[in-house]
């Protein structure tokens, strides 16, 4: 545009002004286009942005329950790690954990 400017204000050479509009239209054209990438690259942005928004609440939701699965099972799995620890362990271990089995079932009888 400045050197349609230019070319108007008498430039180099005189202008007619068929050719300045002519001029200024393609030029107008090439902002229109470029200005149509734009929301049309805006508009995928967004579309993309939407998806990694879904994503994300389904893998939080999915991350809850996981969680939830792991606390629910800790007791057991505690559980057999005692158990393991009972019955694979060394002699002052099996008493250790024979003590600390009284005192959990005398809690859960309380």
């Amino acid at each position: 545009m400045r050197k349609l400017a230019w070319r108007a204000a008498g430039g180099a050479s005189a202008v007619t002004p068929a050719e300045v509009l002519s001029a200024g239209l393609l030029a107008l054209e090439e902002v229109r286009l470029e200005n149509s990438q734009m929301r049309q690259a805006h508009t995928h942005i967004l579309e993309q942005l939407e998806n990694i928004r879904v994503e994300l609440i389904a893998a939080q939701r999915d991350c809850q329950m996981l969680r939830d699965e792991l606390q629910a099972a800790r007791p057991a799995l505690a559980r057999g790690n005692f158990l393991d620890a009972v019955c694979f362990g060394d002699a002052d271990d099996k008493a250790q954990l024979l003590v600390y089995a009284r005192e959990i079932l005398a809690k859960e009888g309380e």
